[in-house]
C-alpha cells in the first residue's frame, strides 16, 4: 500500500531561534512514531498538538521534517508499520497542504481511503450512519460498517488502528454515539497487527469475522416499524 524509497534526508534546516520547535517535532514524532505506538497509547493529544504546529507560520518546513523523520522509519519490512506511515504523512500532507484540512475532516478522509483501498466501489455516501427518516435504517447502516471498518484496520498497526477510529468517529451522533464508538473499537482492535492480516482477502476476513461475532455486534430491528 505505501512504499517507502531510501533518500538522503533533505530536511529544511531550523535555525538557532526554532530549536525549541525542533524539540517539539521531536516530542510530536516520539508520539506518533508507529514504533512506539500500541494499544494503549494515547493519540488525541499528539494530533491536536500535530494540528497546532502544521497550522502555524512554519507549518509547510515543520511537515517536511515530521515527514523527513517518519521516511526514515526503519520498519524492517512490517507492512503494516508502513501502512501507518502512510497513512500518518497522508494526514500530515492534509493538514499542511492546500486543501487546508481540519484534523477531523483529515481522519475522515483517511478511514474513507483505507475502506477503499479494500472495496474499491465504496462511496463517501457510504460512511454515514445516520437516518433521520428511518431509525431501522440507521442500524442497518450501522451493522454494515462494522465488518467494513475492522476490514480496513487489518492493514494498519496500531497508529493506523487509533487514526481509523478517530475518523470513524467524525460519523457518530446522537444517543447512540458512544455506544457505537465501542462496537467499532472493538472491531478495529480485534487482533493484534500481523503482516497476515494485511495480506488475508475479503473472504478471509468476513468469515473470521462471522466466527469471533456473528451478529452479536449488531443492532436489532424494530420489528414495529413499517
Amino acid at each position: 500500500m505505501f512504499n517507502r524509497v531510501a533518500s538522503t534526508s533533505n530536511t529544511p534546516s531550523i535555525s538557532d531561534e526554532e530549536k525549541p520547535l525542533q524539540e517539539m517535532i521531536d516530542t510530536i514524532f516520539n508520539a506518533i512514531n508507529p514504533l512506539q505506538i500500541d494499544k494503549d497509547s494515547g493519540i488525541e493529544q499528539p494530533l491536536s498538538q500535530l494540528t497546532d504546529l502544521l497550522n502555524g507560520r512554519l507549518g509547510l518546513k515543520y511537515a517536511a521534517a515530521l515527514k523527513d523523520k517518519l521516511l526514515h522509519t526503519y520498519s524492517e519490512g512490517i507492512k503494516f508499520i508502513d501502512n501507518d506511515i502512510g497513512i500518518i504523512i497522508n494526514v500530515i500532507d492534509d493538514i499542511s497542504g492546500p486543501g487546508n484540512f481540519s484534523l477531523k475532516d483529515s481522519v475522515k478522509e483517511q478511514t474513507l481511503k483505507a475502506i477503499q483501498t479494500c472495496l474499491p466501489s465504496f462511496s463517501y455516501d457510504d460512511f454515514s450512519i445516520s437516518d433521520e427518516r428511518d431509525k431501522n435504517r440507521e442500524s442497518i447502516n450501522f451493522n454494515r460498517l462494522l465488518p467494513t471498518v475492522g476490514m480496513a484496520s487489518q492493514n494498519y498497526g496500531y497508529l493506523g488502528k487509533k487514526l481509523l477510529l478517530e475518523g470513524t468517529k467524525q460519523i457518530l451522533q446522537g444517543s447512540k454515539q458512544d455506544e457505537r464508538y465501542e462496537k467499532f473499537k472493538t472491531v478495529i482492535f480485534n487482533t493484534e497487527p500481523n503482516n497476515d492480516s494485511v495480506e488475508s482477502t475479503l473472504i478471509d476476513y468476513y468469515m473470521d469475522y462471522n466466527l469471533r461475532f456473528g451478529d452479536q455486534l449488531d443492532e436489532p430491528l424494530d420489528e414495529n416499524r413499517p
